[in-house]
């Protein structure tokens, strides 16, 4: 079973990365593009209740 809690600190991290932009570390690393669709979907999936289909 999912840890709510987890998900959600992961969300905040991605979003923390995102907004960040060209200064996160997510940006050198080169992965920030990655990051923004998979911040997208989670955060879609936490409010539409389905923590199982997500993970």
């Amino acid at each position: 079973e999912p840890d709510l809690v987890a998900v959600r600190r992961m969300e905040a991290l991605l979003a923390w990365q995102v907004n960040l932009g060209p200064k996160s570390a997510a940006a050198e690393l080169g992965v920030l593009p990655l990051l923004e669709p998979m911040l997208h979907e989670l955060t879609e999936c936490l409010q539409g209740g389905d923590l199982f289909g997500c993970i």
